[in-house]
């Protein structure tokens, strides 16, 4: 089995967490996440246990899209998960330890995974995920949609309802300009 191993640092801190993280991390997703022993371990400084926060909902909705799930699931520094440990979903499940921290500030993962021998021909490792087309992505016509938006033309005053309409908005103009779609994806052993 072929084996990609990365290990990630973000040294800012999560209220710093800027769109070309986000633009690298979709990238280096994209050209690991079709090894069949893919794992991507580190300090990703995001509360990662925050499903409310939105930079940990974006952090893991790229993970999901690329069939990649977290698997360390509890505090790693303090009350939060500051680290992860990820692995392809549709591989067996790895069983993740959680030590207390002992020389750093941050807890130690240790896991084991069951190594495989993989075959394409033998196996079928498909499933489906949804993913954007980005590549077809025409920010002039969003733009001009955004500008003629009610959140743009006429946004409400109460904070609360502004919210809500900035979130209704670009969901549904994402939806429009670059709507989800159901993409089948298959395990290779290498990925060029």
């Amino acid at each position: 089995m072929t084996f990609v191993f990365i290990l990630v640092y973000r040294p800012q801190p999560a209220s710093t967490v800027t769109d070309m993280f986000y633009d690298e991390w979709a990238d280096v997703l994209e050209r690991t996440s079709a090894y069949a022993g893919c794992i991507i371990v580190g300090d990703v400084n995001l509360h990662v246990d925050d499903v409310a926060n939105t930079s940990t909902e974006r952090f893991l909705t790229l993970l999901t899209s690329f069939g990649l799930r977290d698997y360390a699931g509890r505090p790693t520094r303090g009350d939060h998960q500051l680290d992860a440990f990820v692995s392809r979903s549709d591989q067996p499940a790895p069983v993740v330890k959680v030590a207390p921290p002992l020389i750093s500030d941050h807890s130690l993962i240790v896991a084991l995974f069951e190594v495989t021998d993989y075959h394409p021909a033998r196996t079928s490792c498909r499933h489906v995920v949804k993913r954007r087309p980005w590549r077809s992505f025409n920010l002039d016509a969003f733009a001009t949609d955004l500008e003629e938006s009610e959140l743009v033309r006429n946004p409400p005053s109460d904070v609360i309802q502004l919210f809500d309409s900035y979130n209704c908005t670009l969901a549904d103009l994402l939806d429009k300009h670059a709507p989800l779609r159901d993409v089948k994806i298959r395990a290779r052993p290498t990925a060029p």
